[in-house]
């Protein structure tokens, strides 16, 4: 059984040698980022290495690393990690939103496992420094089960942000902006109990050029959404099963919000649905395109990657074949309308600090959500919940 299967591990890695160049470029969104990260043999060393200095690489403040050498496992082959207990005694929602950040335990992580938060960002001057995160992904790659998970998460999930020892509670997508990506980052962590790698934020302003560059991109389109994209663009998109989008007319589809009654959650699900087109046309990118997505994107790329790590990582993607591992979605929170009302998530309009208009924003109950993420992710769970739980829901009757 041994000698089968290294066999098979080798015949693996001497076919993944000779991938081509269209064979091993991106594996997710947000502008085809990994596709300049995670590049192919003909840009490692020479042409990525000297387009790498196009990105702006932030020095890693979270102090977040890979686990190299360490092993995680126990002797049963389950991950052993100290257990987050639950909130029981919370005098209000906010207060609730404090403790749960703040609870102590251990956050889930694995060397198998690589966590990486893409961002995109809003900003009016293109710079990535203002603005919020108007679309926040995690990617979440397991090598162990050839998977890449992307998980959405819902931009107005009403949070705890901690600013260096003072506290706000707004939107998630917030804490971009009121502290850059490691606030960004701590926030999502103290919230899902997981260690997120590194980040990787793209401003929306490039998103049209780096699809055109690839020649635009083909994908399902309802007729709704081709009607949507017609009236902003004054173009005349068709609609059906294999329409193929340019630059701006993906980005308009990426953006429509109002045409649904559930909102951001149909957003979110159309996000995904252009990264696999991203995705699918990547595949069979030429030379010459991706040279031109990477003028294009780099410079408008923040991340805390250094480009030693990129390389590392762009060498290993080429090897293991990243770019065939299977694509699984998730949306965190979990929301159903089919019976008008939420399974983990709640609606709800609340005042925010001292405004006086009141906005729409997520109630999660962060508690399950991190579970059901670390589950999906990494096949356990160390959070413990008791029968006699606080919940965020408790407090609803006294939102405003």
């Amino acid at each position: 059984m041994g000698k089968s299967k290294q066999s098979v591990k080798q015949k693996k890695k001497r076919k993944k040698k000779r991938s081509s160049f269209k064979n091993g470029i991106i594996y997710s969104l947000l502008a085809v980022i990994m596709c300049a990260i995670f590049g192919t043999s003909v840009f490692i060393g020479t042409v990525i290495g000297n387009k790498l200095n196009l990105i702006k690489i932030d020095s890693d403040e979270s102090g977040t690393k890979r686990y190299n050498n360490e092993s995680f496992f126990d002797n049963e082959g389950n991950l052993n990690f100290e257990p987050v207990h639950d909130v029981t005694d919370a005098a209000s929602l906010n207060d609730w939103l404090k403790k749960w950040a703040e609870n102590k335990g251990e956050k889930l992580h694995n060397k198998n496992v690589i966590n990486c938060l893409l961002c995109g960002i809003d900003s009016e001057d293109g710079t990535i420094d203002g603005g919020r995160a108007d679309a926040v992904i995690l990617l979440s790659l397991n090598k162990r089960k050839d998977t890449i998970t992307l998980l959405s998460l819902m931009r107005d999930s009403y949070t705890h942000i901690d600013l260096g020892g003072n506290d706000r509670f707004y939107k998630v997508n917030a804490a971009y902006s009121l502290g850059g990506p490691t606030t960004l980052v701590k926030t999502i962590e103290n919230n899902y109990k997981i260690k997120i790698d590194k980040y990787i934020c793209v401003d929306f302003s490039t998103f049209p050029k780096i699809i055109d560059a690839l020649g635009g991109i083909t994908l399902e389109v309802k007729q709704y959404e081709a009607k949507f994209i017609n009236r902003t663009t004054r173009h005349t998109v068709k609609f059906g099963k294999d329409v193929t989008l340019n630059g701006n007319e993906a980005l308009v589809l990426s953006r429509i919000r109002y045409c649904d009654s559930d909102g951001d959650i149909s957003r979110t699900a159309r996000q995904r649905r252009i990264i696999e087109a991203i995705l699918n046309k990547s595949r069979n990118a030429s030379a010459g395109q991706i040279n031109n997505v990477l003028n294009n994107l780099l410079p408008f790329v923040r991340t805390n990657y250094t480009k030693t790590q990129i390389l590392s990582l762009s060498t290993q993607a080429l090897m293991y074949n990243w770019m065939d591992y299977k694509i699984e979605e998730m949306l965190s929170p979990v929301v159903s309308f089919d019976s008008g009302e939420t399974i983990t998530g709640k609606d709800s309009y609340i005042s925010i600090s001292s405004r006086t208009n009141k906005e729409f924003v997520w109630i999660v109950d962060y508690q399950l959500e991190a579970q059901r993420v670390q589950l999906a992710l990494y096949d356990t769970s160390n959070i413990v919940l008791h029968s006699d739980r606080c919940s965020p829901f408790d407090f609803m009757t006294l939102i405003g």
